[in-house]
């Protein structure tokens, strides 16, 4: 989970918080993110080795010691995931069904997505 947090969910995150409005932000971003954990389904090892980044505008990490720890802290995760079969699957499987959720939670966003379908009133209990 370390290494996905660090590939591809803090970087959402701070991209979320950005200054833009997040209707702004959102179409770029869900593409470039269901495009990054599709490749890292297909090829695990570039999660583990650090070659597989998501690039987004404005989510920069603010270089702090705790940051730096954690630098540390992933090297030594990357060191001992180096060809590790069951991490290598894991982390495929763990990012293909990422995509299936990016695909369905933000198809709206997506090209040739499917616009979002009002629920059925509930008539709750009688």
């Amino acid at each position: 989970m370390a290494l996905i947090a660090d590939s591809a969910l803090c970087k959402l995150l701070r991209r979320i918080g950005s200054k833009e409005h997040i209707l702004d932000v959102l179409p770029d971003m869900w593409g470039k993110t269901l495009a990054f954990f599709e490749a890292a389904a297909a090829d695990p090892r570039s999660l583990i080795n650090g070659s597989l980044k998501l690039e987004l505008d404005g989510s920069e990490p603010k270089l702090t010691p705790r940051s730096l720890r954690a630098a540390v802290d992933l090297d030594r995760i990357r060191a001992a995931s180096k060809d590790d079969k069951l991490i290598e699957n894991m982390l495929a499987k763990a990012c293909s069904a990422m995509a299936a959720g990016v695909r369905n939670h933000a198809s709206d966003f997506l090209p040739g997505g499917r616009p979002v379908r009002a629920r059925p009133a509930h008539a709750g209990p009688a």
